[in-house]
């Protein structure tokens, strides 16, 4: 009888699996943009936290000291890597039946479906991960045995809930307005994008405030376009929704979400 490893290459299907990991990671709506994985030397990570000092130079005297800038009140942190994996059952059982000559599928390729079901299932964990940075600024976990609290530093006033819901009377553009003046101050520059999910999405769609801009005209539902030509002509940045969910362990949560490649 033949050895599992005379079926099936190790190598080879450890290649096809990362391959496969990779095709998931690069799909839209991963966040892979904004969190890319990349190789990191040795088992930490570090960063740092505090407040943008958006240096100015300053005129001095002729052979006078330059002042120093940067690095006050900005703390270093790290974190330890973690380990992110998932097991599929492939018994013995399960590769006899298919070893028979009616088999549905051959050994082989039950073991790249089942290599392509844990790619994925990693790459999803890894974008609930994202999400949760995205949202709150941190990273819990506590999963088999592995207990890890990472803060990245956004300050608490920077999650926030709109005083008036938009779904009700609340004006998307002047609470826009409001929380990118705070975020521009604090990391000196305006954001990029502006990430929401589906159903915020579909508030500023039907929102009456949001159409009332566009006066009497207006349609019932925006578009994404006409949505994104309000917010550029007040210097808003544009709305990408999140589509996607993953799994059953959890989701994107619905708040907008303000992101530069300088802060968040």
């Amino acid at each position: 009888m033949k050895l599992m490893t005379d079926l099936i290459d190790p190598a080879a299907i450890t290649g096809f699996a990362r391959e496969k990991g990779d095709q998931f990671d690069a799909a839209p709506g991963t966040l892979s943009g904004l969190f890319p994985n990349e190789t990191v030397d040795g088992l930490t990570a570090a960063w740092t936290v505090g407040s943008n000092s958006n240096d100015l130079a300053s005129f001095r005297a002729f052979d006078a000291e330059s002042k120093i800038g940067g690095g006050i009140g900005l703390e270093k942190r790290q974190a330890s890597l973690a380990a992110v994996s998932i097991k599929e059952r492939f018994g013995e059982y399960d590769q006899l039946i298919r070893r028979g000559a009616n088999a549905p599928e051959t050994v082989e390729a039950a073991a790249d479906r089942l290599a392509e079901k844990v790619a994925k299932a990693t790459i999803d964990r890894i974008i609930l991960a994202r999400g949760e940075v995205l949202a709150t600024g941190k990273l819990a976990i506590n999963e088999d045995g592995f207990i890890q609290n990472a803060d990245f530093g956004r300050r608490p006033d920077f999650t926030v809930t709109a005083a008036n819901l938009w779904d009700a009377d609340g004006d998307p553009i002047q609470d826009l307005e409001t929380w990118m003046a705070a975020f521009e101050e604090e990391n000196g520059v305006t954001p990029d994008v502006l990430y929401v999910s589906r159903k915020i999405q579909s508030v500023l769609m039907r929102s009456e405030k949001l159409r009332a801009y566009f006066g009497p005209t207006a349609a019932p539902m925006l578009t994404d376009t006409e949505i994104n030509q309000q917010l550029a002509a007040r210097g808003l940045p544009a709305v990408r929704c999140l589509h996607q969910t993953w799994g059953t362990s959890g989701s994107l949560p619905c708040s907008p979400m303000m992101y530069s490649d300088h802060g968040s």
